[in-house]
Parts: C-alpha cells; structure tokens; sequence
C-alpha cells in the first residue's frame, strides 16, 4: 500500500464513506486506516448516510455516485450545506456539478489505485486544512 506525507498538523479524523459496493468499500477503508483515519463509517444508502451525519462530526466524505436504485447527490447537498469536504469516487462522470450545482468537488474516476486514491485525498485533507485556517 502506498503512503502519503500527511503533517502532524493535519487530521485524517472520522471518514464517511457511502459506497454500495462492499469490496470497494473495504478497499477504501483500509487506504483510509492507512493514512491515519481516526474513524471510517460505511454507508451502502443514502437514508443511512443521512442518518449517520445528524448523530457524528465527520471530517469529510468519499460519496460513489449510483448506490443500487438512487445517486449521492442528496448526501453531497447535505455536506455542503453543513460545510464538510467530500469528493466522488465513482465510475460515472462528474455530472453532479452541472445537473445539481454540485461545485469544487474532487472526483476520482473508478477504477483506481490505491497511489490515486491516496493523492486525492491528501489534496481533499489539504484543500480542508485552508479552508479552514
């Protein structure tokens, strides 16, 4: 598994990610542990990925775009509002952001290695870092 430089500064902290897909959610998982995640909650639907941001404080979140019958977007809208960083990763295209005003999002096509998933989010965990400074 490969590694990123993340300072002692900067805080991994509690990951939501919503994924259907047990294997990939797995996979991500263990990038994230990897990386110094304090916490990573896995989601397979939009209602328990609600659910789960009215009850913890996540850092931030990795949305797959289709969950089986339905998309992330409600996910994404509610993120934003709360001003929390997420990203997609998934394998359709980044519509989100000209179908539902989604804007300055990261995106990480599927598939990916673990070296792509790791530098989006060490951008993602920068990116937050300023903005909230």
């Amino acid at each position: 598994m490969s590694s990123i430089n993340i300072t002692s500064s900067q805080s991994v902290g509690i990951v939501l990610v919503v994924e259907d897909n047990p294997i990939i959610a797995l996979d991500i998982e263990d990038i994230l542990h990897g990386m110094g995640a304090e916490r990573v909650i896995i989601c397979r639907t939009c209602a328990d990925a609600l659910r789960t941001l009215e009850f913890v404080d996540i850092h931030f979140a990795l949305l797959d775009v289709h969950l089986h019958d339905e998309t992330s977007f409600d996910v994404a809208n509610a993120l934003q509002h709360a001003g929390k960083t997420f990203m997609f990763v998934s394998a359709s295209s980044p519509y989100g952001e000209v179908i539902f005003g989604i804007k300055d999002v990261e995106y990480l096509p599927k598939p990916f290695s673990a070296a792509q998933l790791t530098a989006a989010l060490a951008r993602m965990v920068s990116s937050a870092e300023l903005v909230a400074a």
